[in-house]
């Protein structure tokens, strides 16, 4: 009688660790192939979403883009007067910053 309840003691935790592994082994078994199964469908959402970011990024950065080169553009034709005026003072031997001080 001693040597069944020892194990019965011992098949009980024994018991638990194994139900515990079938478990896990099941779940994880599942997952998988709900993971299968959805996979396509999650990478075509990756694929819009990616599609989607690009599609953004390449609209505002080709906007901002085209007004810096607007901006860039305006100032130069600004400076050129000033640039013509430089070298003008220059060949007559006046130092650019007379009349800036």
């Amino acid at each position: 009688a001693g040597g069944g309840a020892v194990a019965g003691s011992v098949a009980g935790p024994v018991g638990t660790v194994m139900g515990a592994t079938l478990g896990l082994g099941i779940d994880y078994s599942v997952n998988a192939g709900i993971e299968l199964m959805k996979r396509d469908e999650f990478i075509r959402d990756v694929d819009q979403v990616i599609s989607a970011t690009e599609s953004d990024y390449y609209n505002v950065l080709e906007t901002e883009l085209h007004r810096a080169v607007r901006v860039w553009t305006d100032d130069a034709i600004q400076l050129l007067p000033s640039l013509a005026n430089f070298e003008k003072e220059k060949k007559e031997g006046r130092k650019f910053y007379q009349g800036v001080l």
